[in-house]
């Protein structure tokens, strides 16, 4: 009776729905459960084993669960972290316990895993109840063997074991269908064949000062300023002198004591703008090495050398920082030259001379540039590609390479960030970004270039090491927010790992991390929106220079013209005048290599000031034109002034309407004259008896005198050029609000934040551009671009508000 109950029960028991109760128990400790045990079969799992068998597939539901949850997990500054789900050890979403709905495929049971790792008993049986319906107990072994790695999101570092282990024992997984795979040229001429890939451009470019013709031609006159050098040095030497002296004015006067450093200024101009190009292309070089090691932290290198006035800051292996520490020490060469040539006495005739320690020092400096320009040169020229199809120079460049990108999403929220280390930390999973071309993992059909990510690690927690510092990142968990992730005060702030400047300026009273999420009605806050201001346009170093260059324009004034102290009577050197052996005269030095360097320190300042006009203004452009209905591409987009040499910002800046810049500009490289001639305005002559005359008594003194005299037209060209100083830094004060963001543009990681939403990097013109010709052509018909706050985040979340570069303007109450 029994028999036949059970085998009118049978049918009922195969037809189950697989998720409900068995009427009975599996085996726990070789007995009965104390309650039913729910089997976890179904369909999906049982393909899955059929399809792919000994592949774990933890990091595929791991992923799903990480996709979905992503916005709030991975963000940290626009999402609150509370809606992401918390799985229970059991099952998920919000059933408990056994029965209690439809469990996700693959998961097991919390009290199956006990089951699972318990030990039997001595005396005990492992086998399955007799009692169990036998189809069940081999159901029940398939279900065993097939899932022999529970998911456990609770321990990501299990799930990461389980993945490589797989991977050691059963070979690597199958491609996936988000996956890409980069491709080389040799690859991608395989792929689509010789003629398709002969109308892709080759990703080898390489802007004009960095090409082997200008590098080589800059060698060249480094070895001409040798020549010239030793030529002068040895003949002096042997002559006991180079030629005549007639006067402190005239040809003879120009060309010792004007033309060296002349030359000198032009050559470190060239030298500063192949340094500044080089850390323009140096973080797109390196990411598209295929070394893994090379591009991880590219997209947080400098773009823009902070300044050649204080030590530089080294990016890249030493083939790259020994010519920049080489043209950082290069600026000194214009002091030496300055101070190169002298008069002496022979044979009753005053003739010109060269002084030896001086000749000889500059010869070591330009042979140094030389030996560093050589090897920046053949770093380059070593390079089997760039990553680039043509030269970045504006803003419209980097939106053309990064809108084809897969890394998008990882910059939610990023906007806000206050300074470059948050953003690192926001972006902490891109440890495998690359740029070049891509095409799918799985074979299918396709190629594209952009900035991207295989995107094939599965997105799995593991903290990973930053392996710049060699410090593990802290495991950023779903509901602690990205400031409490990393412990920062969001009243009084963090300055570090900024690397720019992110303080607010003056004025405003709020810390320098103002909290971004503050805002009680969930909008960015004006005072985190308006927080990054660099240090040289803030007010208060702004004043400081300001002052300093009243006080010396006003004592320069008062020592020209002032009757007691007029300089064009000459003054007592205070040091010996005469010349000693090699040439050397005290005086002579002293007054032409301390005016030099004086007059380089302050072009140097300025320079520093007017790059970082040069790389906001694009910015500028676009913040500053909302209520106009947005900035023109020209004078914005395709703006590419931090990219100019030096003269041509200007134009560029004039044709754009950016009078302030074009002002700047066009200073910056007139103040390379107050080193030159600064150099050349003092000589120490004497005067006979009775050919000055007494200030008191007027009448003409009796004894020769050795007194500093100014070369006029010099000395006037130089107070001209100190009124003109003090006018730009004058003109930096109106309407510098512009300039602020809430952090800087002077990495590729903080420029893309500003990037990374749907309406900008799936606008049509920036898509498929094969040359910067056709990029300008296709964004002449978006005429007006705007920098502000607008809806459509990068994840096309409908209502979200970010804040980056939009089509045409804005109309938002934030903005006013």
């Amino acid at each position: 009776q029994q028999q036949q109950q059970q085998q009118q029960q049978q049918p009922q028991i195969m037809q189950r729905n697989p998720y409900q109760p068995l009427p009975g128990g599996l085996p726990v400790d070789g007995g009965l459960a104390a309650g039913p045990v729910q089997d976890f079969k179904d369909d999906l799992a049982r393909e899955a084993g059929v399809v792919t068998p000994g592949v774990d597939d933890t990091p595929y539901v791991q992923y799903a669960i990480e996709a979905l949850t992503r916005g709030n997990r991975e963000s940290g500054y626009s999402g609150d972290g509370s809606s992401g789900s918390e799985w229970g050890a059991g099952g998920g979403g919000g059933g408990g316990g056994l029965g209690s709905g439809t469990l996700p495929v693959g998961y097991v049971p919390a009290q199956h895993q006990q089951q699972e790792r318990h030990q039997p008993r001595e005396g005990e049986s492992t086998e399955p109840s007799s009692t169990l319906d036998p189809a069940l107990k081999q159901r029940f072994e398939e279900d065993r063997q097939l899932l022999q790695t529970p998911f456990q999101p609770k321990n990501p570092a299990v799930s990461a074991d389980s993945l490589a282990s797989t991977l050691l024992k059963n070979g690597p997984r199958p491609a996936q269908p988000h996956e890409w795979r980069p491709l080389d040229r040799d690859a991608l001429i395989a792929k689509v064949g010789e003629p398709r890939a002969n109308g892709l451009p080759t990703l080898d470019f390489l802007p004009m000062p960095l090409t082997a013709r200008s590098l080589i031609a800059f060698m060249l006159m480094c070895l001409f300023m040798v020549a010239a050098l030793i030529f002068s040095a040895v003949w002096s030497h042997t002559q006991n002198g180079l030629t005549g002296y007639v006067s402190i004015y005239g040809s003879s006067y120009f060309l010792f004591r004007i033309l060296p450093q002349f030359l000198g200024g032009l050559l470190l101009l060239w030298a500063q703008f192949i340094i500044i190009t080089a850390f323009r292309i140096l973080p797109f070089v390196h990411l598209a090495s295929p070394n893994i090691r090379e591009r991880d932290g590219a997209l947080f290198e400098d773009m823009y050398p902070r300044s050649f006035l204080w030590p530089p800051q080294f990016i890249g292996g030493w083939k790259v920082w020994v010519p920049i520490l080489a043209t950082w020490v290069f600026g000194m060469t214009l002091p030496l030259l300055s101070s190169l040539f002298t008069v002496v006495y022979v044979d009753d005739v005053w003739m010109w001379a060269t002084v030896q320690g001086v000749a000889w020092t500059a010869v070591a400096l330009y042979l140094v540039m030389f030996i560093s320009t050589a090897i920046l040169w053949r770093y380059f020229a070593t390079l089997r590609s760039t990553g680039l199809a043509w030269d970045p120079r504006s803003l419209a460049d980097i939106i053309a390479i990064v809108s084809e990108t897969n890394t998008a999403d990882e910059y939610r929220g990023t906007q806000l960030a206050s300074n470059r280390g948050h953003i690192r930390f926001a972006l902490r999973h891109q440890a495998n970004v690359r740029l070049g071309y891509w095409t799918w993992k799985d074979g299918r059909s396709g190629v594209w270039y952009t900035l991207g990510s295989p995107m094939d690690q599965g997105l799995i927690a593991v903290p990973l090491p930053d392996q710049l510092t060699g410090k593990g990142m802290t495991k950023f968990q779903e509901k602690q927010g990205l400031m409490a992730a990393i412990n920062i005060n969001p009243i009084a702030g963090s300055n570090s790992g900024s690397g720019t400047g992110t303080g607010m300026g003056t004025g405003t009273g709020i810390g320098e991390d103002y909290d971004m999420e503050a805002g009680s009605d969930g909008t960015p806050s004006p005072q985190g929106r308006y927080r990054y201001l660099p240090w040289c346009l803030r007010t208060s170093p702004l004043l400081l220079l300001l002052t300093g260059a009243f006080i010396l324009l006003l004592a320069l004034f008062i020592v020209s013209f002032l009757p007691a102290t007029r300089i064009t009577k000459g003054f007592l050197p205070g040091l010996p005048a005469a010349p000693v052996q090699g040439a050397f005269s005290a005086a002579n030095f002293l007054y032409s290599f301390l005016p030099s360097l004086l007059g380089l320190i302050l072009y140097l300042l300025f320079q520093t000031i007017d790059m970082h006009l040069r790389i906001l203004q694009p910015w500028a452009a676009l913040s500053s034109s909302n209520r106009k209905g947005g900035a023109s591409a020209d004078a914005s987009l395709l703006a590419d002034y931090a990219a100019c040499g030096p003269v041509t910002a200007t134009f560029h800046a004039l044709k754009n309407g950016h009078w302030r810049m074009a002002f700047t500009s066009a200073c910056s490289t007139l103040f390379i004259l107050l080193p030159v001639l600064g150099g050349g305005m003092f000589m120490a002559l004497t005067q006979p008896a009775g050919a000055l005359v007494d200030d008191h008594d007027d009448v003409p003194t009796s004894e020769e005198q050795v007194l500093m005299f100014p070369n006029f037209p010099a000395f006037t060209i130089v107070l001209a050029l100190c009124v003109l100083y003090f006018l730009a830094l004058l003109s930096l004060f109106p309407a510098r609000k512009p300039f602020r963001f809430p952090h800087g543009v002077t990495c590729l990681a903080e420029i893309i934040s500003y990037l990374a939403n749907e309406d900008l990097l799936g606008d049509l013109a920036f898509k498929h551009c094969r040359s910067r010709e056709e990029l300008k052509e296709k964004l002449g018909t978006r005429p007006r671009w705007t920098f502000g706050l607008g809806y459509g985040g990068s994840t096309g979340v409908a209502g979200e508000e970010t804040l980056g570069i939009k089509f045409g303007g804005l109309d938002q109450p934030f903005l006013s």
